[in-house]
């Protein structure tokens, strides 16, 4: 376990401003107080994620993440709290007490930054051999051959390693770095002859960068002969190649709601030269679950643009099978007759490929065209079997409401009449498992009775309203106070943590009126005090948002929700208390009195 002192996270929270951190990773707009977009968490079309800067917190509405700047780093990034700490440190120029953080931690950051350092050191040694040797004359013709700006290719940070047998590794050795770190790195060899050799030699050079921007590996593409014609780092500390993708760093900033996904370094970097700056490519491998959860946060449409080629086209199949299983929208953009990004920016132009990415095809469609290559249409027999396995993935895919609207995409894709698949589709559902009333909703797929699905909804938005009719008036008090804590001294002792109803409000409410007579308000302080299962609560609770009138008529405005707030807690301890003990009798008499007096008086500021 770490072991940072509280004014280090402090320190920090006061001067990282979230909506700047947040805004790195999703594309925020004002309302109001707070800056609103779509969760980088789940997928969503509008908007319910919430920062609220004054408060020092993030909340959505919609998968109900939430919490502080470092929950958000935490949650986004997949780091550990030491990690956060150490992140966001760094970004406010906050240098941590040695020793901070458990000694485990403590080695493996040193031994991080090294790695690091070490590779950004390289990423300098192969520009510049590049740029001021004539070897490297030979990769950088290579890229402007391949139709980059000096520009692009001085912001890719693009390179060329020597063929000579350890040029890199004695250029570290003599910056000062150790031989083990350097062979860590990944950047040379140690063979059992006794002799090491740099990893990368003869080769045009790209450089990874990780999320934040720092270099954590690379690739190289052989110049002329020789085998293989790409090679890339093995994975290290800092570079694991299925949890990193090639100008994520880049796409993650950009105003788009799409992703391109390539294959390529040359697909993406040319990509981005035309504007298009949402383009990322795996790295050496295939597509895997890691890239695919490290898409998903950005909340983006994945446009899937690989290599028109069979091995395209099946590596493009089996990225839609992934996206799908996560929930993430796809659709495929088509090449022909180019066989790749990269060739065709250079053969039709930017204005061309934007009409791909309009007319991009869905992706089931997409598959139903990939799978009907397994058929022989001038069979008879194989012809049926296609049908009817397209009848049975239409209503799969459709379910018993959008059935009707693949049909029509699928008969008009392979000309088949509609009367006669719509049919198929029937049968095709009629075959379907029955589904009892016992199957969980998010498994149903068209079995359970439609009266019993509606009457689980209705008792479910008639639980969920009457749950915030009781806490509302109670989130926006505490969030007002939190966020104008001068407020408090006008109410103090007219409403006590006595009124509020709930365990986590009442606690919540404690807590930040102790935080609040102390002098010292800080909503992430008073949150992390909470017990675990009050967290997600009070994260919603200091993201609710009030109405205009609240801030142009304060006196009426706090008069209301504390009125509110009370009756509530007269009529929870009305139905919740022995009507026949004659002190709860005399209490609530006493409560309706003050109550009435209260409303009659109000609150002035």
């Amino acid at each position: 376990m770490p072991f940072y002192a509280d004014s280090d996270k402090e320190e920090i929270r006061s001067r990282v401003d979230i909506a700047d951190v947040v805004g790195e990773c999703v594309h925020l707009k004002k309302n109001g107080s707070n800056y609103v977009g779509l969760c980088p968490f789940h997928s969503e079309k509008t908007p319910s994620f919430s920062v609220a800067p004054a408060k020092g917190m993030f909340y959505c509405f919609g998968c109900h993440e939430g919490g502080d700047v470092f929950a958000f780093v935490q949650k986004y990034y997949n780091y550990s709290f030491t990690e956060a700490m150490e992140y966001l440190a760094d970004r406010a120029g906050i240098k941590l007490a040695a020793g901070a953080g458990s000694p485990d931690s403590g080695r493996f950051r040193e031994k991080r930054d090294a790695l690091i350092e070490i590779n950004t050191e390289a990423a300098r040694f192969f520009h510049d051999r590049m740029k001021n040797t004539p070897e490297g004359q030979k990769a950088f013709d290579y890229f402007r051959g391949r139709g980059l700006k000096e520009e692009t290719i001085v912001r890719f940070g693009l390179g060329f390693s020597p063929a000579g047998h350890n040029e890199l590794f004695r250029y570290l050795r003599e910056k000062g770095y150790a031989d083990d770190l350097i062979l860590e790195s990944g950047l040379a060899v140690h063979y059992d002859s006794g002799t090491t050799s740099d990893k990368f030699r003869n080769r045009a050079m790209f450089p990874i960068f990780d999320m934040r921007g720092r270099v954590i590996g690379f690739g190289g593409r052989v110049m002329g002969e020789g085998e293989p014609k790409y090679l890339n780092s093995p994975d290290t500390p800092v570079f694991i190649k299925r949890e990193n993708l090639y100008a994520y760093n880049i796409a993650k900033k950009s105003r788009s709601r799409r992703l391109i996904l390539c294959e390529g370094y040359m697909d993406v970097i040319s990509l981005h030269q035309a504007g298009f700056d949402y383009a990322v490519a795996s790295l050496g491998t295939s597509l895997t679950s890691g890239h695919v959860s490290l898409i998903k946060r950005l909340g983006v449409d994945v446009y899937v643009c690989y290599d028109s080629d069979k091995a395209g086209t099946n590596a493009a199949a089996k990225a839609i099978g992934l996206f799908g299983e996560a929930g993430v929208r796809t659709k495929v953009i088509h090449m022909d007759p180019a066989k790749d990004p990269d060739e065709y920016i250079k053969s039709f132009g930017a204005d061309s490929f934007q009409e791909r990415i309009m007319t991009a095809e869905n992706s089931f469609l997409f598959l139903m065209g990939v799978k009907s290559r397994d058929y022989d249409m001038s069979d008879p027999t194989e012809k049926t079997a296609f049908y009817g396995m397209l009848a049975e993935e239409i209503y799969k895919a459709g379910g018993a409401l959008g059935w009707k609207s693949y049909t029509e995409a699928v008969c008009k894709k392979f000309n088949i009449d509609i009367k006669a698949m719509e049919q198929a589709v029937s049968e095709a559902y009629r075959k379907m498992p029955v589904v009892t009333a016992d199957t969980r909703m998010e498994e149903f797929t068209g079995g359970e009775p439609e009266a019993l699905a509606d009457r689980r909804t209705a008792r479910a938005k008639v639980r969920g309203k009457k749950e915030e009719s009781i806490f509302l008036p109670q989130k926006k008090l505490l969030s007002w106070l939190a966020e104008e804590p001068g407020l408090y001294s006008c109410i103090k002792g007219v409403i006590t943590t006595g009124d509020f109803t709930g365990d986590a409000y009442v606690t919540m409410a404690g807590l930040l009126f102790n935080a609040i007579e102390s002098g010292n308000v800080s909503v992430p302080a008073v949150v992390e005090q909470l017990p675990g299962e009050y967290k997600a609560a009070a994260a919603e609770c200091f993201s609710t948002v009030l109405e205009d009138a609240y801030k142009s008529d304060k006196g009426k405005a706090m008069t209301d929700l504390i009125v509110r707030i009370k009756e509530i807690h007269i009529k929870d301890l009305e139905e919740n208390s022995d009507i026949g003990d004659m002190s709860v009798q005399q209490r609530l008499m006493v409560m309706r009195s003050e109550l009435q007096k209260f409303k009659q008086k109000g609150i002035r500021f």
